[in-house]
């Protein structure tokens, strides 16, 4: 990974030892948003890579905030040790969260019950009674406009699908790109994958997926069950990561067989691992930029229909990827690269300017939902093309 040096980095104990931590990338507009992660084997490199993921997803976006990431192991499944342990965290980094520096999120593992017990436990209100879980429905958008815009370059129509990480995000991008004329051959959990070359029904995989969990692989028929590792390698024309970060690390880039490599999770591959599939002719898009609709999204749904919302998602994002990807042509240089430096540029011009940024007032929370319905549109509109 390379060298990152976030803001803040905080630790939070108790009396059994480290609990979780919280990594604060940068701070905007005095804030910074990123969900909390909910796994047994946390790393602080994984939220220090994640965080500055957030980072880069707001720069994309042209969001004036700051990017962040907190984790919190738990082990186990005794539910009211999980509560204390939230509440815990919640009281650790209560000043944070009072003076309105850090907006926590629902992130991997992580449940809008538990936000209520760090709601509780550091004795602020954080109006979860208007939060939905449905950010991984906003992600998959994007992760199919950006795959729709590099498809536009390949030629490539109605191909096969291989998704790692049949989960939230996971599922719903098995379910868009089904809808929309794809074939979904293989995907994946932390159990094992499974194949079948002609396809696989998803509402009928997604029905099992809710009645047996991880478990799916054992009970989907008519298909074969293979490792892990060898999802990465089939013959798709779209791969889809929708696992863990840093899976880079444990792959032979030169199996990789699909076109056309779409990034649902956060900081699963790394910026050389990019180079070396652009080598090969393989386009892939920077995590910041394909998976960024959850952010979006779960911010605008509280100023606008999901309608309004694919509506920009469909034209405003995918004119900002498409503009992207043109660039990269032109230059013939990496997507991610181009990406990159947009995105910085607009870091450093956020950080020194946030304050007469138009969509930093209208963020302000103290002025009315209701009052700034009408002008949402108008708003988010102008961020995109920023």
């Amino acid at each position: 990974m390379d060298k990152i040096t976030p803001e803040i980095i905080c630790e939070i104990y108790d009396e059994s030892g480290v609990t979780g931590y919280l990594v604060i990338d940068s701070i905007i507009n005095n804030n910074c948003w990123g969900g909390i992660r909910t796994v047994p084997d946390l790393t602080i490199d994984e939220l220090i890579q994640n965080a500055r993921t957030m980072t880069m997803k707001y720069g994309f976006l042209g969001l004036p905030v700051g990017g962040a990431k907190a984790g919190v192991i738990i082990n186990g499944e005794d539910q009211e040790k999980r509560k204390n342990v939230f509440r815990r965290f919640g009281k650790k980094i209560a000043p944070l969260l009072k003076n309105k520096i850090y907006l926590p999120g629902i992130d991997l593992g992580t449940t809008l019950d538990d936000l209520k017990e760090l709601e509780r436990g550091a004795g602020v209100n954080l109006r979860l009674n208007k939060w939905k879980d449905v950010s991984h429905i906003y992600t998959s958008w994007t992760i199919y406009a950006a795959a729709e815009e590099t498809l536009k370059i390949t030629g490539i129509r109605n191909g096969k699908v291989a998704i790692e990480g049949f989960g939230k995000v996971g599922s719903e991008v098995a379910k868009i790109f089904s809808e929309n004329g794809f074939t979904v051959v293989g995907v994946s959990n932390k159990l094992g994958a499974i194949y079948k070359e002609e396809g696989l029904d998803i509402d009928t995989l997604i029905r099992i997926k809710d009645r047996y969990k991880d478990g799916m692989i054992f009970k989907y028929p008519d298909t074969a069950k293979i490792e892990n590792h060898e999802l990465y390698y089939l013959p798709v024309d779209i791969l889809v990561f929708c696992g863990r970060s840093f899976v880079a690390e444990t792959l032979a880039i030169e199996k990789i067989k699909a076109k056309i490599i779409c990034v649902g999770v956060n900081a699963p591959l790394t910026e050389r691992f990019e180079e070396a599939l652009f080598e090969k002719g393989q386009i892939c898009l920077p995590d910041f930029v394909s998976n960024s609709g959850g952010v979006l999204g779960s911010l605008m749904r509280h100023y606008m229909s999901d309608n309004k919302i694919e509506e920009i998602f469909k034209s405003d994002y995918s004119k900002k990827v498409r503009r992207l990807l043109s660039r990269s042509q032109e230059t013939r240089t990496l997507p991610g690269k181009v990406a990159r430096i947009m995105v910085e540029e607009r870091i450093k011009f956020m950080k020194q300017e946030s304050r007469k940024i138009g969509l930093s007032r209208f963020l302000k929370p103290l002025v009315p939902e209701f009052f700034k319905r009408p002008f949402a549109k108008r708003y988010f509109t102008k961020m995109m093309d920023s």
